[in-house]
């Protein structure tokens, strides 16, 4: 009888602190009304994005050293210097599309695009892991269809549609928007005014130069070359039909595109106005998205 009432107390206890020891391994969630930023006895409060909630863990790190010469962290390595190489690669993208980036994207157009860029990253076979190039003028088609906001097509406001092409020596590039009925136009709220944005950019191929430990343009004089330009802004109809739109860009750089390691990217957008006296006041609802890679 005592044996018994042993065990079972026993395995009371054991199954007591099994449970403890499962609540410490999972992660907690913070319901008090405490927030801090940073970390506080060892433990940091963050919030992740999506979901609403609050959450509290263990601070670990490891030293930098470490990551920086360890074996075991050579594929981190080779992992942050390509991801790296596409942030620049990025950068030139917004760079070349600067007079309208702002008005045209989102908080989370940069981190979108640095994901596309690093699977035209992946595309490369001609260098070792770690230091693969960014070749835009092979896998460039990855980047068609890519919208600026990812909640706002240009197909959400004017739903007949556009057509592209560019010239042979890609100096050139022409968006068309053929006639439509009025109700293919979908104007926000408060909007008197449209007109189309048509946007020729250059980005060149990125390869990674082992004297700087950088990755870095093929063609530095090209790079970020751009050319925009507007429709004339055209009333909102509500009954008539909507013409024929169409907009040209030209880049004057010559003939040096003919051969050149960049890419040209046609971008469309569409931006809305409210019209005050002679005056046009820009509306935060607007779209753009790259139309073509060549």
């Amino acid at each position: 009888m005592v044996d018994r009432y042993i065990r079972h107390t026993f395995a009371l206890s054991t199954r007591y602190w099994f449970e403890q020891y499962l609540k410490i391994l999972v992660m907690a969630t913070q319901r008090s009304m405490l927030k801090y930023r940073g970390s506080l006895d060892g433990i940091r409060h963050y919030t992740v994005k999506g979901t609403g909630k609050d959450f509290a863990a263990y601070v670990r790190s490891v030293d930098g050293d470490r990551i920086k010469n360890g074996a075991e962290y050579e594929r981190t390595r080779e992992n942050m210097n390509e991801f790296g190489g596409c942030g620049v690669a990025v950068s030139s993208l917004r760079n070349g599309l600067a007079p309208v980036i702002d008005q045209m994207s989102d908080k989370k157009m940069t981190a979108r695009a640095i994901r596309v860029v690093k699977q035209i990253n992946l595309t490369d076979e001609s260098e070792a892991r770690g230091y693969r190039a960014i070749l835009f003028t092979k896998s460039g088609a990855l980047l068609e269809r890519f919208l600026f906001d990812e909640n706002r097509a240009l197909m959400d406001f004017y739903k007949n549609g556009c057509s592209v092409s560019h010239t042979a020596d890609r100096g050139s590039a022409t968006v068309t928007f053929p006639a439509a009925e009025a109700s293919q136009l979908k104007a926000p709220v408060g909007s008197t005014h449209f007109r189309i944005v048509n946007a020729l950019s250059l980005l060149s191929d990125f390869a990674y130069n082992s004297l700087t430990r950088q990755y870095e343009p093929v063609e530095k004089a090209l790079n970020q070359k751009y050319a925009i330009a507007y429709s004339e802004y055209m009333e909102v109809k509500k009954s008539a039909s909507l013409d024929e739109i169409v907009v040209t860009a030209t880049l004057a750089v010559g003939e040096a595109l003919k051969t050149a390691k960049v890419a040209c990217l046609h971008s469309v957008g569409i931006e809305f106005a409210t019209k005050a006296g002679d005056t046009y006041c820009k509306l935060n609802k607007c779209a753009m998205e790259i139309a073509a890679v060549f």
